[in-house]
């Protein structure tokens, strides 16, 4: 318990993504609907403490995307706000990666690419057309992952 905790006696509730755990796997990822989005490791929602106010809890859904370990502090607090701006970047990023499923999806199952021409296909339409070899096989891992959710 914090020292600001504990002059304040906030309420902590158990993480709704993690369960308490402090971090998510695959369970909570399927349990969250996310399987196409987040990879286990540390949970975002509790910053890895297992414990969260009830007002956070209240103001964003555990199974919020756009919410990631890697999000800036001030981004982060912008959503917990219902920022407008945040919560519309957030709808954006979500969008964003439906329509990438969507071509996925299409091009693998009606123009009969496989995953890696789909990825030459993304790399070649993309501002970086030289990645690393490490970013090209993580397109093509990810675009693997998107083939396997969708015949599921």
């Amino acid at each position: 318990m914090s020292l600001f905790d504990f002059f304040f006696r906030i309420k902590m509730e158990t993480c709704p993504r993690c369960l308490g755990k402090g971090h998510v796997d695959e369970a909570d990822i399927k349990r969250l609907k996310q399987e196409l989005y987040w990879l286990p490791g540390k949970c975002a929602f509790c910053l890895g403490k297992g414990k969260v106010s009830k007002k956070k809890i209240t103001s964003l859904d555990a199974g919020t995307t756009y919410l990631t370990v890697d999000l800036p502090k001030f981004e982060r607090r912008r959503l917990f706000k219902k920022d407008e701006k945040a919560l519309r970047r957030a709808e954006e990023l979500e969008a964003q990666l439906k329509d990438f499923h969507s071509m996925v999806t299409y091009l693998y199952y009606i123009e009969n690419k496989d995953t890696v021409q789909i990825a030459e296909s993304f790399i070649r339409n993309s501002s970086n057309p030289n990645p690393s070899a490490k970013e090209r096989q993580e397109l093509i891992e990810y675009i693997n992952r998107v083939v396997r959710v969708k015949s599921e």
